[in-house]
């Protein structure tokens, strides 16, 4: 099996850093999710409690997040236009950051 890595201290999204941090069980309760980007701090929040695999998911949905933001695709966009931006910022960010899609690919085959 490949070497577990650890979860990245950072991703880049376009011109920006955002700061990944763990996420406390109660934050994730209280919030009702798993995952939380905080755009004007630069922070993605990721719990880990219920295991890597599902943190690689939610850490790859936060990332989502912040490339609709980062790339200002509006909210009544057309699918097609939508997909193209994402798939566009998200190959941009996994470009910048090949550690944090390992880290992520790592632990949606291997996860807990």
């Amino acid at each position: 099996m490949a070497k577990r890595p650890e979860m990245p201290k950072l991703v880049k999204i376009g011109y920006k850093d955002y700061e990944i941090v763990e996420m406390t069980d109660l934050e994730s309760d209280q919030h009702r999710a798993a995952g939380q980007t905080m755009h004007l701090l630069g922070k993605i929040k990721i719990n880990l409690g219920p295991g890597t695999r599902e943190a690689a998911e939610t850490l790859h949905h936060e990332i989502m997040h912040a490339v609709w933001c980062i790339w200002h695709i509006p909210v009544d966009v057309k699918e097609e236009i939508a997909v193209t931006s994402l798939s566009l910022g998200l190959s941009t960010v996994w470009r910048d950051n090949p550690d944090v899609f390992a880290w992520i690919g790592y632990h949606l085959r291997h996860g807990t």
